[in-house]
């Protein structure tokens, strides 16, 4: 997170709430735990990650340790990078800096 609020870029979070059935009780608790971490890039939350993958557009870039959204997300023509790890996932973001 550190890393991304000292690029340059504009950085949005794209979080599942896990279900429909359940997105009002999970989408409290992850406003709640991003402020609690002074996450303070906008917030965009669905209602299950199948539908993370309508984001997804030629200048959008997905960090997700899920590997489905990965590939779901670059089908769309995003770019996806999956975290495996921070220095991994940095260094390869350094690549489009």
């Amino acid at each position: 997170i550190n890393y991304l609020r000292g690029l340059n870029t504009p950085t949005e979070i794209l979080s599942s709430t896990s279900s429909e059935r359940r997105d009002a009780e999970i989408r409290e608790q992850k406003l709640e735990w991003l402020e609690k971490h002074n996450i303070t890039f906008p917030v965009n939350l669905v209602p299950g990650k199948r539908y993370k993958k309508d984001y997804s557009n030629p200048n959008s870039l997905l960090i997700d340790d899920t590997s489905a959204n990965i590939d779901q997300w670059r089908r769309e023509g995003g770019i996806g990078i999956l975290h495996t790890d921070a220095l991994t996932t940095i260094n390869i973001l350094k690549m489009y800096a």
